[in-house]
């Protein structure tokens, strides 16, 4: 009777190399999937938070801007102007956009790093000079809406 326990244990243990030889590999595959997926996700959160912080603070400069030309106060009273602080704020956040669209396009997938390049570059005009009227401001602002919702959906599509 030992040598069929013998025979059982060894076909028992050549059975379980061969099943973990194949199965291994498939383990590590969909870990690798989980992991890419997982920084997918923390990518993407990164520039969509970006994108949150630059619209709310151009809003904010919007908000001066109009406040502006209703009182007719000068563009530049002083050191402590608020617009110049709203403005360097917003000019803050759009770096932080930047950093975070630049490790989206490094990790891709392409749509999703072309989705953030569009609200990259939608938002560069505010950032570098703010438009002189409120209606392109307005504009501007709603391209830039529009393109982070795009970013949004192709997010969705590729993390979910």
């Amino acid at each position: 009777m030992s040598w069929v326990a013998a025979v059982f244990g060894l076909v028992g243990a050549v059975l379980g190399v061969l099943s973990g030889a194949f199965v291994e590999p498939l383990k590590l595959r969909f870990a690798a999937k989980a992991r890419r997926r997982d920084e997918r996700v923390d990518r993407s959160g990164q520039v969509v938070k970006a994108a949150r912080d630059t619209r709310d603070a151009l809003t904010e400069v919007k908000a001066i801007f109009k406040l502006r030309q209703r009182q007719r106060v000068p563009a530049s009273f002083g050191p402590w102007d608020r617009g110049q602080q709203a403005m360097d704020e917003a000019r803050k956040a759009g770096s932080a956009l930047r950093g975070a669209t630049a490790l989206v396009e490094l990790s891709g997938p392409d749509a999703l790093a072309s989705a953030a390049r569009a609200m990259r570059n939608a938002a560069a005009p505010l950032l570098l000079e703010p438009p002189s009227t409120e209606e392109a401001f307005d504009a501007s602002l709603s391209t830039f809406d529009a393109k982070l919702d795009e970013f949004i959906a192709a997010a969705r599509r590729h993390v979910g």
